[in-house]
């Protein structure tokens, strides 16, 4: 399992989420929270941090990229955790869908990818340095 993402410019993202051997290579632009939104969809399903009634079996978000884009959907089930990437030719035309990874993991599994990276990126750039360059 594998989560990386590399600010390459302001406002701009790149990275790979890899998940049994399914691959999606991605690009957010600043038109999208990208970063923020991933994390907050990951945070509505974590039952250790959301009140019972707060919390969600299922969340989705959208990473821009101008014009194409991804759609992620995270639906959990008990502790794990179904994953659907979709990457559009053109995301706010909805073109050219393609399912990139559609699989199912642990969840602790695909947090702790995740947090790895998000510790490495604030050893890199620290809080006010991600976001000035965001």
């Amino acid at each position: 399992m594998k989560f990386e993402y590399e600010l390459t410019g302001l406002g701009w993202a790149e990275g790979i989420i890899e998940i049994n051997n399914q691959k999606h290579y991605f690009g957010i632009s600043y038109l999208t929270d990208g970063l923020g939104d991933f994390l907050n969809a990951l945070l509505q399903l974590n039952k250790y941090c959301l009140p019972y009634d707060e919390q969600k079996t299922i969340t989705s978000l959208e990473w821009e990229s101008e014009p194409a884009g991804t759609n992620i959907v995270f639906k959990l089930k008990d502790d794990n955790l179904h994953i659907k990437i979709i990457g559009f030719e053109n995301l706010s035309l909805k073109l050219n869908p393609e399912v990139k990874i559609e699989t199912t993991c642990s969840y602790n599994g695909f947090l702790k990818a995740v947090i790895k990276e998000i510790d490495k990126l604030i050893k890199k750039y620290v809080i006010v340095g991600y976001r000035e360059t965001w």
